[in-house]
């Protein structure tokens, strides 16, 4: 039997998190979504300080977080991690959008602004994780 697949999501807005955890338990049952609200909770969490961290399948990555941006935490993970990073971010400049794939973004997505937004992202990336070599 395969383990449950691992996602972390890196954002600070309750609500932004309480809805894409609506669409997973709709359209991805048996996820694991971690969140942790800030860069330096994302940087422990991935390099397992203090807890046995879970091999994760995708990492949800929003930009404007308090304190240490996600640009910063995006340049820190490099090219060695193993799950894809989906920038999830708010922001639609083209020259944010292309400094984040300089980084090493594997998706960039603007967050929707409706329901069903939610859902088709939760069923995308669904598939995303799906293509992860880590597991």
């Amino acid at each position: 039997m395969s383990s449950p697949p691992n996602v972390l999501f890196v954002e600070d807005n309750a609500g932004d998190i309480t809805l894409l955890k609506s669409a997973f338990d709709q359209c991805w049952p048996g996820v694991c979504l971690h969140t942790v609200s800030t860069a330096d909770k994302a940087a422990a969490f991935i390099d397992g300080q203090g807890t046995v961290t879970p091999d994760l399948n995708l990492i949800l990555l929003d930009l404007n977080l308090p304190g240490i941006s996600g640009k910063t935490v995006l340049e820190r993970m490099g090219t060695s991690r193993r799950a894809p990073v989906v920038v999830f971010s708010s922001s639609c400049r083209q020259q944010e959008i292309d400094e984040c794939y300089r980084l090493g973004a594997s998706l960039y997505v603007v967050k929707p602004n409706h329901w069903n937004g939610y859902i088709d992202l939760a069923a995308s990336f669904a598939k995303l994780a799906a293509l992860s070599p880590c597991c």
